[in-house]
């Protein structure tokens, strides 16, 4: 089927639609709910993380909101803190979460304060250590599937040393230094929505890991040491400008923070696309934090967006148009049959989070939800127009719908069904008093 370039240029948004005032295209947003523009931006970019919108993103919603010094931040979806960051550098209080411990770590790595001299003295001496054949390496399952046994003493020799620098943020920094090479050298590859293994063709010899290392830490340092020093030293210059800045473990939908501590919320959730990011990301996250129960445990916790996540009880989706989708969806040829569970249990996941947002609100509070809407057998699921009604169901006003982007289908679904445009949305919503 030829592509219809056309369907993605011009929204079209039924005239009987029930949220058709609110829809607004700008365009200016489309590369701005991916990571792409942090590319090349020091700090933000020291750790790939395909579920990341971009700092100017946040930057944008913070001047579309009017959002001031004296207001508080929640991104309860904070992946590797670009909210977090952003705040930091605008001098924003903010409070952050996820159930993931990769990207917790991550996102306190990039928001630390460092002595960017002490930095590179202890760069320098770790590196220069003589090498000590570690005693045990890890056996967890896709790190033994994706290495070669005698690449993993290289790897576990460098987090033995970095584990011995006293200074937890130092030791920290090294660490995601190291972890950001680790796909270099393996023949897992992450492709899509899933962790593939390949012929090892493609990686590095261990050889490299050093210099590869060594490079790591000369981009995150050499070029940017005088963005570095005025951003993640920027309290440590000016004690008169004490902001609030916490990061820790938490579920969306049952948050770890006190009614009414933020002023906004500006987050992305799992999009619901079957993406498991414990499976793509599960390298890192056994290098460092969890063996195979652990993984599968966080699995099963994270928000069902995939079909192996499990664990909150279901509730009734207060939404019409879930209702009528997912009957639609029930009478279809479906690839999985536990998509129509999957979906169910996304949307009331999501309800979860939305009774949590309305809590942690203040009155007159503002959520800001970067979504993506989904398709299964042709049938479109309006993520952002279902959220609207979950959300006016829980005291919330629906302010607008700025669609970003308008994507396509899978290859599949044009095959089977045609192409349609899937927006990618920012819902703006507001707490009623």
């Amino acid at each position: 089927m030829k592509f219809n370039q056309k369907l993605f240029e011009q929204l079209k948004i039924p005239k009987d639609h029930k949220y058709g005032k609110y829809f607004i295209q700008n365009l200016n947003y489309e590369k701005l709910v991916s990571s792409i523009p942090d590319k090349n931006k020091p700090i933000f970019n020291w750790y790939y993380y395909k579920p990341s919108f971009s700092s100017v993103l946040v930057e944008s919603m913070i001047n579309h909101l009017k959002i001031t010094k004296d207001n508080t931040i929640l991104d309860p979806f904070c992946g590797i803190g670009t909210t977090a960051l952003v705040c930091k550098q605008k001098d924003v209080n903010s409070l952050n979460c996820d159930i993931s411990p990769l990207a917790i770590f991550v996102s306190k790595v990039k928001t630390n304060s460092y002595n960017i001299p002490q930095l590179k003295q202890i760069i320098k001496e770790t590196l220069n250590k003589p090498y000590v054949k570690p005693t045990k390496v890890p056996t967890t399952y896709y790190i033994r599937k994706s290495y070669d046994p005698d690449d993993l003493f290289q790897f576990q020799y460098y987090l033995n040393l970095f584990n011995e620098i006293k200074d937890k943020k130092y030791s920290d920094f090294m660490k995601l230094a190291l972890i950001s090479i680790m796909d270099k050298f393996t023949i897992a590859r992450k492709d899509g929505a899933f962790l593939r293994f390949n012929p090892p063709g493609n990686k590095l010899p261990i050889s490299e890991l050093k210099p590869e290392l060594i490079k790591k830490l000369k981009s995150m340092l050499d070029g940017h040491i005088n963005k570095i020093d005025y951003f993640i030293n920027k309290n440590d210059r000016d004690s008169g400008n004490d902001i609030k800045l916490e990061i820790k473990i938490g579920d969306s939908r049952n948050l770890p923070f006190k009614d009414g501590c933020c002023d906004y919320i500006i987050t992305s959730p799992p999009y619901l696309n079957r993406y498991d990011y414990t499976r793509l990301y599960a390298l890192e996250l056994e290098f460092l934090f969890l063996d195979d129960d652990g993984l599968k445990k966080l699995r099963k916790n994270t928000l069902r967006s995939h079909t192996e996540a499990a664990g909150y009880e279901y509730k009734d989706v207060k939404s019409t148009i879930f209702k009528t989708t997912i009957d639609e969806i029930k009478k279809r040829k479906l690839s999985n049959i536990q998509i129509p569970s999957m979906i169910k249990s996304y949307f009331s996941d999501m309800q979860y989070c939305l009774e949590e947002y309305s809590r942690v609100l203040k009155e007159n509070g503002k959520v800001v939800l970067i979504v993506g809407n989904s398709r299964f057998s042709g049938i479109h699921v309006e993520v952002d127009s279902i959220l609207c009604e979950i959300s006016e169901s829980l005291n919330f006003t629906v302010d607008e719908i700025i669609v970003a982007k308008l994507r396509g289908s899978s290859v599949q679904q044009i095959g089977y069904y045609g192409e349609i445009p899937l927006r990618e949305s920012i819902i703006i919503c507001s707490k009623n008093n």
